[in-house]
């Protein structure tokens, strides 16, 4: 029995108006019965944020930090989750990034949930939407990330594990593409919008690789690399100052949101999202793949390094970095 994927292949045969409508279908939604559904019993929401989490002493998911400061029923870590979203969401804004929600992949979905509950590492964002109907309190369709429920101290002077995770939804609303060095150095370069940009470990680090050997095993083989800090310090006219009124948020504990009142590459990075869409596209128009719903194998196949690498150099050009070390990257040629 042939596959509905496969059918739609031979549907494209035919014409190209069906061939059209395959390759631009939006992702669906995936509905399915959430495992210890039940333990989620509280939901706060903020804006498009529904933020689920435990209270329940049964419950292996139960917020470890439940001190509530303003006496409101949610306890700070949440509001505190929600807070550091919201943050991310208006400075990817003032940046210029797409929201996920905009997207052509996903215009079909209006919320993003986010579930604080007991896992190994600190957070995980999902590309496809989904539904989970056994919840106490409902959920639509809506893009999810999950956070710890026992981040340390969040959010202290450097947890940024929702913004990280939240630019990861970002990235998968622009392109398919999900090789790991791309991905995770992006997403912690999204982190120092709230960060520190600037510290002395970034200011002490070595020049970039001036080869291609070096750039194969210095920046694409390494998920976080120093490509993004590297730039940050010696092409220092790409930059976003934070508007007040962000300037003056604050966490529960009184603290600021943003630590720093510049965000680095803000032109160079939306630059290069702009065109790995483009080139996302093309390759699914070439395949013949549905634009928004890729294989994963096919994300992270190794052969879109040396493209992704080309869109890099491009955007390097567009945004006119200059330095010597840069121009040595931008002529630069990595096999396919």
């Amino acid at each position: 029995m042939k596959s509905p994927f496969l059918i739609a292949l031979f549907a494209c045969a035919a014409t190209q108006m069906a061939c059209s409508k395959n390759i631009d279908q939006p992702v669906q939604c995936r509905s399915n019965a959430l495992a210890q559904a039940q333990d989620f019993n509280k939901v706060y929401q903020k804006d498009e944020f529904r933020i689920f989490y435990s209270t329940l002493a049964s419950s292996k998911h139960r917020l470890k930090q439940i001190k509530d400061q303003n006496n409101n029923a949610v306890p700070d870590y949440v509001e505190d989750v929600a807070t550091q979203a919201i943050a991310s969401r208006e400075i990817f804004k003032a940046a210029g990034f797409r929201h996920p929600l905009h997207s052509p992949r996903y215009n079909n979905v209006k919320n993003i949930s986010i579930f604080i509950q007991d896992m190994k590492g600190n957070g995980v964002a999902y590309e496809a939407p989904a539904s989970h109907p056994n919840l106490p309190n409902p959920m639509p369709c809506s893009l999810v990330l999950h956070i710890s429920s026992d981040l340390k101290d969040f959010p202290g002077n450097y947890w940024t594990t929702v913004t990280h995770e939240l630019f990861h939804l970002y990235q998968y609303g622009y392109t398919q593409f999900k090789n790991t060095w791309y991905l995770e150095s992006l997403a912690n370069w999204s982190e120092r919008a709230l960060r520190v940009d600037l510290v002395s470990s970034t200011k002490n680090l070595p020049a970039l690789p001036q080869s291609s050997r070096g750039i194969q095993k210095e920046i694409i083989g390494k998920a976080y690399n120093p490509l993004w800090k590297r730039l940050s310090v010696i092409e220092g006219h790409d930059r976003l100052v934070i508007p007040a009124h962000l300037q003056k948020m604050r966490y529960s504990n009184g603290s600021l949101v943003f630590k720093d009142h510049e965000w680095r590459n803000t032109a160079l990075v939306l630059n290069l999202m702009q065109n790995l869409e483009q080139s996302s596209l093309k390759i699914s128009k070439d395949k013949q793949w549905n634009a928004y719903n890729w294989k994963e194998s096919d994300q992270r196949l190794k052969q879109w390094d040396a493209m992704i690498w080309k869109n890099i150099q491009a955007a390097l050009i567009s945004q006119d970095y200059q330095t010597k070390e840069v121009q040595q990257l931008k002529r630069l040629q990595l096999q396919p």
